[in-house]
């Protein structure tokens, strides 16, 4: 009788787990990609190369990896030109003159998840039109660089930003430096030794006159470096502003040709808005002969030409970092001297731009 009874919970023991492994398991739902965003150029866009890179953004809620169907065109209504493209950036070339062209990405996860984005467009340069060689517009809080650089004459390798926020510039976002150290890193490989423009819109913070005349020495900072306060390479160059004790700055810019600096600069007597982006820029032409420092347009100063400039180095927005390895001391010998504020739109042209 007992074993009769231990059997017959043998068996129900058994028919449980069989049916328990039987119930099924409700089924995990697929999620489709997130709208395509972020595009580069910016949707309406003018003046874009006639070749350009577009770029964007997507991603997935489930983490599956994706594939595009890109749309391309000079109608409203794009046709099909690359499917099933794996990267979230696509160069196209030999695009017309001042010729609007439309685009969509289609976001697609491979398990029956579909995601379109918007229609943008983008409208190319006019024929003759000098568009700059390099741009970092800092849209989409990205900066348009590596990840870090090394140099070959100060022989540190560093990360291509530090202490820097996004925030609204005059197009779109800009980028802020947030201390004395802080900097975003660039090669030279763009720049045209012997003719060129250096070109960016700056915009103080409202502190700006009490912070840097607080400052026990060199009151000021750099817009535009390469070498800092130390041993130049031949070619190096910078953009300076320093405040004189009276609410006012001067601007400095120069260049390095091995034994001398050939300034351009202003007088001390510009007391600039923490209201207002200005415009800066930096020529240089050894067919002129002159190096020249330009405000918002207007000829500041101009200087004889010394020295093709370097284009094997490395640049900054702020202050050049280095000098631990040859000085044992970043920023050797004064500190850093970065000049904070907003920075947006910085250019660079291969040829001397006249204002």
């Amino acid at each position: 009788m007992k074993t009769s009874i231990l059997k017959l919970f043998g068996i129900i023991f058994i028919l449980l787990f069989i049916a328990g492994g039987c119930v099924t398991k409700p089924a995990v739902s697929n999620q489709p990609p997130l709208a395509p965003s972020n595009p580069n150029p910016q949707d309406n866009a003018t003046n874009v190369p006639i070749t350009v890179t577009l770029s964007w953004t997507c991603s997935d809620p489930d983490g599956d990896s994706l594939k595009y169907d890109i749309y391309f065109g000079d109608t409203e209504t794009p046709q099909l030109r690359e499917e099933n493209y794996t990267s979230t950036t696509y160069t196209v070339e030999n695009l017309n003159y001042n010729t609007t062209y439309y685009w969509k990405i289609v976001a697609k996860d491979g398990k029956g998840g579909v995601k379109s984005g918007p229609i943008w467009s983008f409208t190319t340069v006019s024929e003759g039109t000098i568009i700059p060689v390099f741009k970092d517009s800092f849209e989409n809080n990205k900066t348009n660089n590596e990840d870090q650089y090394t140099s070959p004459y100060y022989q540190e390798t560093i990360s291509s930003v530090r202490g820097i926020t996004f925030t609204k510039g005059v197009v779109g976002d800009g980028v802020h430096l947030d201390g004395l150290d802080s900097y975003i890193c660039y090669s030279t490989s763009y720049i045209n030794p012997t003719e060129g423009t250096i070109m960016f819109y700056f915009k103080p913070d409202s502190n700006m006159y009490e912070f840097y005349q607080n400052l026990e020495s060199h009151k000021g900072g750099f817009l535009i470096d390469t070498v800092g306060w130390l041993d130049a390479f031949t070619g190096a160059f910078f953009i300076a502003a320093w405040c004189d004790g009276e609410n006012h700055n001067n601007f400095w810019s120069g260049t390095w040709n091995g034994s001398f600096w050939s300034y351009a600069y202003t007088d001390p007597i510009y007391t600039l808005s923490p209201d207002k982006f200005y415009k800066i820029a930096f020529t240089w032409s050894q067919t002129q002969g002159k190096i020249k420092l330009y405000l918002d347009g207007e000829l500041m100063d101009e200087e004889s030409y010394n020295t093709p400039l370097n284009n094997e180095q490395l640049f900054f927005i702020g202050h050049n970092p280095f000098g631990l390895i040859l000085y044992n001391m970043a920023y050797w010998p004064y500190g850093a001297r970065s000049l904070m504020g907003t920075y947006d739109e910085l250019e660079i042209y291969d040829v001397a731009l006249e204002f």
